[in-house]
């Protein structure tokens, strides 16, 4: 339930919860992948109707990193804005 309301939040209280750097902090909201039905990996078109008639299927993660760290990777940061 708490990561459905995670990501029914608004767009910009989701991106403050994005990493700044991710050689630093490779964890956090994602938002960079856009799926479509009908395409393949490399780009080509597997039936033309398809591509037409769906819309692009957004893809959006939340990544906590690892509960404990002791090989010197940081903490886990939780989003600045929790859902109620």
């Amino acid at each position: 339930a708490s990561s459905r309301k995670f990501f029914d939040m608004a767009e910009q209280d989701k991106m403050a919860a994005k990493s700044a750097n991710d050689a630093e902090y490779p964890y956090g909201y994602e938002r960079s992948e856009v799926l479509s039905k009908g395409r393949r990996l490399d780009g080509t078109v597997e039936r033309e109707d398809e591509c037409k008639s769906s819309a692009p299927d957004l893809k959006e993660t939340f990544s906590l990193g690892p509960r404990l760290s002791p090989d010197g990777r940081p903490a886990r940061r939780w989003p600045p804005k929790l859902p109620s």
